[in-house]
């Protein structure tokens, strides 16, 4: 069969520099054939990573729509408050669609987006690319094999990272609550679909409770200016210093420095510290996210499982503890193993599973899948538009308990 004709709409960095170039690497399956952005500036970024300045550009999928060019298939990167129109659009002319998480910033836009997908030939596949890490993959499977018995209960937490969390929710785009989804549902929703996943089913009730915010400007170093590079006295001693994140930490990545600025090198970095919202003191920000959030779950079943996000470790990974009746499974996602425990011989063994750092490995794997799946439309997608939206279901009723002082809320279930 010929590749998919593929639009990629949003050329920023998750269109360009993970969805398109995992496009690439098979071109046997797909070809990217235009780019939907109102930024002219991110259209020619785009053009270069795909080495195609020729490649057809459009403000909007419904400007690309109108010029009758061919499409197969969307991949929509836009941001997270612009997801509903472009699917819907998509939907409506019978095209398959890959979706940036979270879908929808409300049960009523997921609810939409699911009432357009039902009316539509085409299939929505929603970017939870953890299924498809090797350890949760494996771990999964070693839970439908009974491996540890009956799981009773499931811990999870995802370690954001210190620099990580303050690149992206005390300085960045998710810093704010009134302009971008709560973090839970922007960084974690992909976390409450490993437990949904790994549990087989919705919980029947959650609650949730968040930290008080740390950076605040009474936590400040004193003396510390407003932004880091005009000469912070605590530069040597502070880890969130702008500095020793962009300029140090992260020098030789392409992530985040070309989201501080472009081309991402230490000139252009510099300069946008100067002045930029990247180069802002973390106590001295706009920021009013929460920087620890744990969410408690149970189960029709009695098993109970917790989800726990947190800016205060130095790491960037996962890592899961699931408990069951005859022993335990435990993985971090940067260790390259799994470890199970029985409690008949007390023995720990390491199953070995490919390590993770980052997904862009998972990323890849989900899209060749999905354009498999949808490539005369055979086969199942592992992250379909009704599954993955119990994760949003249940990030709208933690944000509930959390914002009711921990109260127990059951989520909204869709129909079947």
């Amino acid at each position: 069969m010929r590749p998919l004709r593929v639009g990629i709409v949003g050329a920023g960095q998750r269109g360009r520099d993970a969805w398109s170039s995992a496009l690439m690497i098979r071109p046997d399956l797909a070809e990217v054939v235009a780019v939907c952005d109102p930024n002219q500036e991110h259209v020619e970024r785009f053009r270069a990573s795909v080495h195609n300045p020729e490649l057809p550009a459009f403000v909007s999928l419904e400007d690309a729509l109108a010029s009758g060019i061919k499409l197969d298939a969307v991949i929509i990167a836009t941001p997270d408050d612009a997801h509903i129109e472009p699917t819907q659009v998509a939907l409506a002319a019978d095209l398959d669609v890959l979706l940036e998480k979270p879908v929808a910033l409300t049960a009523a836009g997921v609810r939409a987006l699911i009432q357009a997908e039902a009316a539509s030939r085409g299939r929505v596949a929603v970017a939870h690319v953890l299924r498809y890490a090797p350890a949760y993959e494996r771990l999964n499977a070693l839970l439908a094999e009974g491996a540890i018995g009956t799981v009773r209960a499931i811990e999870h937490v995802e370690n954001v990272g210190h620099a990580h969390f303050a690149h992206s929710y005390v300085r960045g785009p998710w810093r704010s609550t009134a302009s971008a989804a709560p973090m839970l549902l922007a960084k974690a929703c992909h976390d409450l679909d490993v437990v949904r996943m790994l549990a087989g089913t919705m919980p029947d009730t959650l609650s949730s409770l968040a930290s008080a915010r740390w950076f605040t400007f009474e936590n400040a170093p004193a003396g510390a200016p407003e932004f880091c590079l005009d000469g912070c006295p605590a530069e040597d001693t502070c880890p969130f210093h702008a500095g020793r994140i962009y300029l140090q930490q992260y020098r030789e990545a392409a992530w985040p420095r070309t989201v501080v600025a472009w081309p991402g090198d230490d000139a252009s970095v510099t300069a946008a510290l100067g002045r930029g919202p990247y180069g802002r003191c973390v106590y001295r920000s706009d920021n009013d996210v929460v920087d620890h959030q744990t969410v408690s779950m149970r189960f029709a079943s009695g098993m109970v499982a917790s989800v726990t996000v947190t800016a205060f470790d130095a790491r960037n990974t996962r890592e899961t503890t699931v408990r069951g009746s005859l022993g335990t499974l435990k993985v971090c996602l940067e260790d390259g193993f799994i470890e199970r425990t029985m409690f008949t011989d007390g023995q720990t063994e390491r199953l070995p599973v490919p390590a993770s750092v980052g997904h862009s490995n998972e990323d890849a794997a989900l899209l060749h899948k999905t354009l498999e799946a949808w490539s005369g439309h055979s086969g199942s997608l592992r992250t379909g538009l009704r599954e993955a939206a119990d994760s949003h279901l249940m990030a709208f009723a933690a944000e509930a308990s959390r914002h009711a002082g921990g109260t127990p809320v059951a989520p909204t279930r869709l129909p079947s």
